[in-house]
């Protein structure tokens, strides 16, 4: 269900939330001054910033999500319309293709319980110009089928070194569940 937001000021017709400009704790999301991601609320406003997923980041503190429940990816969740990774249309929805710097800060304490959604994890679907780096990731559950998950990790255009995508892949394994 979409989210909506009705202004007050009488003047604009409602939106969805995600056609509003997001609000980061800093930066204009450029790669010399990227946006500055300081807590849960910052997060949750790059996940319903689409039209942001091509822009830099900045993680700059460590985020505790409060054990949040998502049903699917926390940033670009995509539904992927078969079980064939190489589809050419995976969905409407694109995906991240930005650039995500966790600066070695970690983010933790959520839950992805996707059931059968695909592209399961803190970001669902990296496009080939996205990159994802100096990022921890600390006390987090994914519920869902392994196929899911793993697809996640293994996604072609991940730019994660190798050493790095098999040690996050077996924690993966070790503490999902699967319906």
């Amino acid at each position: 269900m979409a989210d909506w937001i009705i202004p007050v000021n009488g003047t604009e017709y409602p939106k969805l939330k995600w056609q509003y400009p997001p609000s980061y704790s800093g930066g204009s999301g450029t790669a010399d001054d990227p946006y500055q991601i300081a807590n849960k609320e910052d997060i949750l406003s790059l996940a319903d910033a689409r039209l942001d997923w091509d822009k830099s980041f900045i993680l700059i503190a460590d985020v505790d999500m409060g054990w949040t429940i998502f049903p699917n990816a926390i940033i670009a969740m995509n539904i992927a319309t078969g079980d064939n990774i190489l589809d050419p249309f995976i969905s409407a929805i694109p995906g991240f293709k930005g650039t995500f710097d966790g600066h070695g800060h970690t983010i933790s304490h959520f839950i992805i319980n996707g059931n059968k959604n695909s592209y399961l994890g803190l970001f669902g679907y990296i496009e080939s110009k996205g990159q994802i780096k100096n990022l921890g990731l600390e006390n987090y559950t994914i519920n869902g089928l392994p196929v899911r998950i793993m697809r996640a990790v293994w996604q072609r255009s991940m730019r994660v070194p190798l050493a790095s995508v098999i040690r996050k892949v077996l924690l993966a394994v070790i503490i999902m569940s699967v319906d």
